[in-house]
């Protein structure tokens, strides 16, 4: 049984997996850091930081309204769910060792990289063209950098009129107050930006 994401879900499936299916080889793919980071999995503090591992003192000190033994607890809960799976995925070496750093056993998690099939491509036209369009394919959100994209976008078209940013990808589970963000600072790009919405997988090369 392959959990391709927890995410509306949750990780008590893998109990009722293994009691239903005791036989069944479990294998579950780590997108994220959801597992060690309560603040939306971004290993990112409040205050902006980089973090590097999680304790209680220190999730406490980003998540002030948390009780310390409450992430303690929230971490015994997910290292007993998370022991049920047979075999880890991640897409990244890094990845791999940030869950490696909390805990889980390296010989668990195997890293198969996202891969995306090379599209055939014209290199004499490549090479001719003049380049000044710029994607950014990701979930629309604020840890993806997109309102930073776009910031940047409206400096280089200040300089290179004819400069674009094209934005590929859905804005899935983005509160209110992001998507007006989003939505008023890419009306204040003009033409220099645009919004293609989500794309399927087989679109992006």
């Amino acid at each position: 049984v392959h959990f391709h994401h927890f995410a509306l879900i949750g990780l008590e499936a893998l109990a009722l997996t293994r009691r239903v299916l005791p036989q069944a080889r479990i294998v579950a793919t780590l997108h994220d850091y959801h597992p060690i980071c309560a603040n939306d999995g971004l290993m990112v503090t409040t205050g902006g930081a980089l973090c590097h591992g999680a304790s209680p003192d220190a999730c406490h000190a980003c998540l002030p309204d948390i009780a310390q033994h409450r992430f303690a607890t929230r971490n015994l809960h997910l290292r007993n769910m998370l022991g049920l799976v047979d075999r880890f995925i991640a897409p990244s070496r890094f990845l791999k060792d940030r869950f490696v750093a909390w805990g889980i056993a390296a010989d668990r998690i195997d890293v198969i990289e996202n891969a995306v099939a090379a599209a055939p491509v014209d290199s004499g036209k490549q090479a001719a063209r003049v380049r000044r369009t710029f994607g950014l394919f990701a979930n629309v959100a604020p840890h993806k950098g997109t309102l930073l994209a776009l910031a940047a976008i409206s400096r280089v078209a200040e300089a290179i009129p004819d400069a674009v940013l094209r934005i590929h990808g859905g804005m899935n589970f983005q509160d209110d107050a992001f998507r007006r963000n989003f939505e008023t600072t890419l009306c204040e790009t003009g033409d220099a930006a645009t919004h293609c919405g989500p794309y399927p997988r087989e679109d992006l090369p």
